[in-house]
């Protein structure tokens, strides 16, 4: 009867060793398993957004350092620290990057207890409280394909912060470049205001002035009168157009900044192929849907996966009282044992709906990155054509109309000083003159804000 005992007790102690080495094996397994991205991945987003931080932390935002007569660049770092649209960008980028922090990380164990309010009685004393401590296990790749949505999710916004950068760079260049021709207008104006009354003093030194004043002096006052009005306006602009450019510094209007008064706008001349190349291969907008696309497809992997089971161990521990006859071998002997439970997956229409679903967004952000791909390519031929077409306006303008317009006054007010030539050729060449300087600076700005707009889509400086 003892050698009957100690075998039951032999063959007990070796099942219960093999579910122990059983069940450690299978956490293992399943511990290595369903690893998430690498450590590296994490590192290096978390790089990024700690040195964005810490530039914006170190940045002015009142615009102190912002002089009268302050430059572009200045002011491109002003708009950049205060930016509302950039912080909300930049935060974003902050979340999505503490999110790779725990997605596809383990669930918390459970820890609980229970009270047994009838004793069970046990050969060696009544059970009168339990303690149980278990642990939930996914099965293999769902905690790893969870971990990479969440790194390609906040690449992603990465790219959304670059792009609301470049955004912010093309307003900010755009809003000065207007600025920067109002004042070019006001000047010209002026300059041709100035011409315009020299003039006048010639006509009254030619003619004598009597009761009735002479119809070329009529035709400079009017003219004179035009220019004072053109500038009136031009002057009750300046307002609103400092507004605007304050606006994206996120700085208040009462806030001073004068007239730029030199730029230097030199239209490039661009290689259509190189730079649609360039901008496809660069733009933030296309490599945040490209992470995206990555993430649909972690997302479809970890739907493919919810068809299979998922694990639990645990550890359960029981508070056992004295036995009855304290004599009893093992009285009060508290039991402890393994537990391993296992969920089945049963309901396949909905694992199948869900990995449909899956597939449907990875194959819809497939196709909105090829449609915005399209789109983009569109854009930059319309913008490349714009900026060609602008710089052949500068060319016509500095290269030959403007030199010949002022050969055309200087040549038509020496034959109106000589009789042989009337004031209102003399009127029309000056008006053509100004118009003349005017579109060149127009078209001057137009090829700038054109190669700033491809600055912003290809987030590169083709200037470096």
């Amino acid at each position: 009867m003892f050698r009957i005992n100690e075998m039951k007790s032999v063959r007990t102690r070796f099942q219960l060793s093999w579910i122990t080495r059983s069940t450690l094996w299978l956490a293992a397994t399943i511990t290595i398993a369903c690893s998430g991205v690498p450590a590296s991945d994490r590192d290096d987003l978390s790089e990024l957004v700690d040195r964005l931080e810490n530039g914006f932390r170190s940045a002015d935002r009142t615009g102190t350092l912002l002089s009268n007569t302050a430059d572009l660049e200045t002011i491109l770092e002003v708009a950049e620290s205060n930016s509302p649209r950039l912080q909300a960008a930049f935060y974003d980028l902050k979340a999505a990057v503490e999110k790779t922090g725990y997605a596809g990380g383990w669930a918390d164990p459970k820890l609980s207890w229970g009270y047994f309010v009838e004793n069970v009685e046990t050969r060696v004393g009544p059970q009168e409280h339990r303690l149980s401590l278990s642990q939930s296990l996914k099965w293999p790749g769902k905690l790893s394909a969870s971990s990479d949505m969440a790194s390609k999710a906040a690449w992603a916004a990465y790219r959304r912060f670059q792009s609301e950068r470049l955004q912010l760079a093309y307003r900010v260049k755009k809003a000065y470049y207007e600025y920067y021709l109002l004042g070019r207008e006001i000047a010209l104006t002026g300059e041709n205001r100035e011409l315009l009354r020299f003039w006048e003093t010639v006509v009254r030194a030619r003619y004598t002035v009597g009761l009735q004043k002479h119809p070329d002096l009529i035709k400079a006052q009017v003219e004179l009168e035009v220019l004072n009005d053109r500038l009136a306006g031009l002057e009750d602009k300046k307002k609103p157009a400092v507004t605007l450019l304050l606006s994206e510094l996120n700085l208040p209007t009462e806030v001073e900044l004068a007239l730029p008064e030199q730029l230097e706008l030199t239209p490039k001349v661009l290689d259509e192929d190189s730079v649609i190349t360039r901008i496809v291969k660069s733009n933030p907008d296309l490599r945040a849907l490209d992470h995206l696309i990555d993430s649909e497809q972690a997302r479809w992997r970890l739907a493919d996966r919810m068809a299979y089971p998922g694990f639990n161990i645990g550890l359960t521990y029981i508070v056992t009282g004295e036995a009855a006859d304290p004599a009893m071998h093992e009285s009060g002997k508290d039991p402890w044992m393994i537990n391993v439970s296992i969920s089945l997956p049963l309901w396949f229409s909905q694992n199948n709906a869900k990995k449909q679903e899956a597939r449907a967004r990875y194959r819809a952000a497939q196709y909105r990155r090829e449609m915005s791909a399209d789109r983009l390519v569109a854009r930059v031929s319309r913008i490349l054509y714009e900026q060609r077409d602008a710089g052949r306006q500068v060319r016509l303008y500095r290269d030959l109309l403007l030199p010949q317009t002022e050969q055309l006054i200087n040549a038509t007010f020496t034959a109106y000083r000589a009789g042989e030539s009337d004031f209102l050729s003399l009127l029309a060449a000056q008006r053509q003159l100004l118009n003349f300087q005017l579109s060149l600076d127009k078209a001057l700005v137009s090829a700038a804000t054109k190669e700033a707009q491809l600055q912003m889509l290809g987030g590169y400086d083709d200037s470096k």
